[in-house]
């Protein structure tokens, strides 16, 4: 594959074992006001993005761990932001990202080639 690929063209990676394993995990995307703190409720909710419609999904990779309610406020068309701004549901979808997919590596479902925690 060369360097360069439009981003409506990059594969869209599908993974059970990434899907699965928010199952019981604490929300990551907490958007104040919405989150129930409900792991019993946690799915893995793919982000708005290159490739996201009404009948298409992102990667699983462009994920985050959501409690039921995270889960509806940012999958609803339109968003379900009850007066939260754009900039902070912004910030929730970008520190939930890099939050779960930090634990990903933690529990050895996501390796990097060459990579070691420290």
């Amino acid at each position: 594959m060369s360097p360069y690929v439009p981003p409506v063209l990059l594969p869209k990676v599908r993974s059970t074992a990434l899907m699965a394993s928010a199952a019981g995990m604490p929300c990551s995307l907490r958007l104040p006001g919405i989150c129930n703190h409900n792991p019993a409720t946690t799915v893995m909710c793919h982000l708005p993005g290159i490739g996201k419609s009404i009948a298409s999904k992102v990667s699983d990779l462009h994920t985050a761990f959501g409690c039921s309610a995270c889960h509806t406020a940012i999958d609803t068309l339109g968003w379900d932001r009850r007066g939260l701004s754009a900039a902070v549901v912004l910030d929730a979808i970008l520190r939930g990202h890099a939050e779960t997919q930090a634990r990903l590596v933690v529990m050895g479902i996501i390796r990097v080639k060459g990579g070691k925690l420290v």
